[in-house]
């Protein structure tokens, strides 16, 4: 069976159809396609077994694995491959890109003067564990899920970096063991979840929050409304992340690689930088 994708059909793909498709644009997925024709170039510089399959092959089998997240048997027969090559070509291109720095953040110690920072959490669904299942169970959700900490340059449109923790794991207990040390120009806002902050960040904002058996004056909700609105750009990155179904459905692959598909992912959202 022959692949529904090649390298002609792409071409005639609006750029649209094309990230309804892959989930980015032609131009990142051309460049990455050089990068990773060269460094096939260089695996097989002193020669060794030729590959079954070709690294156009191997990048449309990712970004449609990625994207759609349909089982590794129907995009087999999309591709026209054998099923276990699937998963071959989906390891080799995320393992080389990573492995070659192509899939990079900026990380918290490199933000410059000016920068206003948006921190996040957002609970990526996976399949029950079989063992220390309460260690992934989340409360607000109900189900077991791997919980995601974003932090935002709201001055660059980009992600700074990413950290990952168990569904159980608080909010801002997921801050403190990631213990990201930012200079003291730095200002942030973070919802709610993370009332006690400003002890570990001191130029930090949180929302106001309701006195029991009290109210919140005009200002104070005047004030988190601001908040709110501001925060709103990071609620849109968390929407772009989730576009690709490995991370918006139930993530079936191995909790330890998590890792990886999100610094793709977060690097691509940096590569495209959509207006959020």
């Amino acid at each position: 069976m022959e692949s529904v994708y090649t390298e002609e059909s792409i071409k005639k793909l609006s750029e649209a159809e094309f990230y309804e498709r892959f989930g980015v644009g032609s131009v990142f997925f051309e460049v990455l396609l050089d990068r990773l024709k060269q460094y096939r170039e260089e695996e097989h510089a002193k020669g060794g077994r030729p590959n079954r399959l070709s690294v156009f092959q191997c990048l449309i089998i990712f970004f449609l694995y990625v994207r759609q997240y349909m089982t590794q048997t129907i995009l087999a027969d999309m591709a026209g491959v054998k099923k276990w090559d699937v998963s071959r070509a989906y390891h080799w291109v995320l393992d080389t890109l990573i492995r070659k720095g192509c899939f990079h953040l900026v990380g918290n110690r490199k933000t410059g003067a000016g920068t206003f920072a948006l921190i996040d959490v957002t609970e990526i669904f996976i399949q029950r564990p079989k063992r220390n299942q309460k260690k992934y169970y989340s409360g607000k959700k109900k189900r077991h899920t791997m919980k995601v900490q974003i932090i935002y340059d709201l001055t660059a449109n980009k992600i700074v970096s990413f950290y990952i923790s168990d569904g159980r794991t608080h909010d801002f207990k997921m801050f403190k063991e990631s213990s990201p040390r930012f200079r003291e120009f730095i200002k942030g806002l973070a919802d709610s979840g993370y009332q006690g902050i400003l002890k570990v960040w001191h130029t930090i904002e949180t929302p106001h929050k309701k006195p029991r058996g009290g109210e919140l004056s005009d200002e104070e909700k005047e004030f988190n409304a601001l908040l709110g609105s501001i925060r709103v750009a990071i609620e849109h990155v968390n929407a772009w992340i989730k576009r690709f179904r490995m991370i918006k459905n139930c993530y079936r692959g191995n909790i330890r690689d998590l890792w990886k598909i999100i610094l793709a992912v977060c690097f691509a959202f940096n590569v495209e930088c959509p207006g959020v």
